[in-house]
């Protein structure tokens, strides 16, 4: 009876284990446009925020813009360890125009700490400036 108990408690632990890994991650905690309230004559920086769980590891960081949308995407691997860790990355926009301008930030979990291959686990987040 001992050994059932054991072994019930071991099946679901590795399933509580699992379950927490899935569609959770990473967490985008912020998108920040320094300066706050940009004039014509400001070079404009997107600062981002991303925590990733199980000391995972930044993969990539990329960016491009289309018309007057700003499209970033972060790809981490999740790791092993049960520590989180928070990333800040900065995008050097420069000088814009006035107007009214689009952030679309998404942050993806890697399958791989080593290829950009994507899982199916990603996080979307949206400012405007």
């Amino acid at each position: 009876m001992k050994n059932l108990a054991t072994t019930l408690l071991i099946c679901l632990l590795t399933i509580a284990h699992s379950y927490s890994q899935t569609d959770c991650c990473p967490y985008i905690n912020s998108i920040t446009i320094i300066p706050a309230n940009p004039t014509i004559t400001d070079t404009i920086r997107i600062v981002t925020s991303t925590t990733t769980p199980n000391l995972g590891s930044e993969v990539s960081y990329s960016f491009n813009q289309q018309a007057d949308t700003f499209n970033l995407i972060g790809r981490f691997y999740n790791g092993l360890l049960t520590q989180i860790k928070t990333y800040l990355d900065t995008t050097n926009i420069g000088i814009l125009s006035a107007g009214t301008y689009h952030v679309y930030y998404t942050g993806k979990i890697s399958d791989s700490i080593t290829s950009l291959s994507s899982g199916n686990r990603q996080r979307d987040f949206r400012s405007g400036f």
